[in-house]
Parts: C-alpha cells; sequence; structure tokens
C-alpha cells in the first residue's frame, strides 16, 4: 500500500507511517525541510519505503513562488503567491 504524504515537512508522519510497514512518497517544496527529510529517512532506513520529492502540489497546474516565513531547519508557515 503506497500513502502520499503531502507537505512532508521533516518527515514525523512519513517515517512513522514507514514504522507502519507502508511506503510513502512525501512532497516537501521548502528545500531545508527537505534536506531534514532526506537526513531522517537515510538515519532511519527507510530509504526503500519513503520516495520524496521538492515539489507542492495543487488543484493547478501552475509555477509559483515560495515565500519563505523563516529560512531554518524545521520552519513552517510558508505560502505561495
Amino acid at each position: 500500500m503506497w500513502l502520499s504524504h503531502l507537505q512532508g515537512y521533516i518527515g514525523l508522519y512519513s517515517l512513522y507511517s514507514a514504522k507502519l510497514n507502508h511506503r510513502v512518497i512525501s512532497f516537501e517544496p521548502e528545500s531545508l525541510n527537505f534536506a531534514a527529510l532526506n537526513l531522517n529517512i537515510t538515519d532511519n532506513n527507510f530509504q526503500e519505503k519513503i520516495i520524496c520529492y521538492p515539489i507542492a502540489l495543487d488543484n493547478n497546474f501552475l509555477i509559483s513562488k515560495l515565500k519563505i516565513s523563516k529560512f531554518r531547519f524545521g520552519s513552517s508557515g510558508h505560502t505561495f503567491h
């Protein structure tokens, strides 16, 4: 079974789902959180269970700018413009 995790953040729900033996596709557009997500996947040996992409998903096909609220690992509250 595959689960999709939008807003992958640093991987809390993705890692938990992988631990429950699910396969996960995770999406995280912010670069530092994407890096932390990948580090957490590797540190927990879930490379075969979690695939992550550095993109955001929307109902519309468009290219937009990500407004970063705070540029640091684990920050949130970013918006698209």
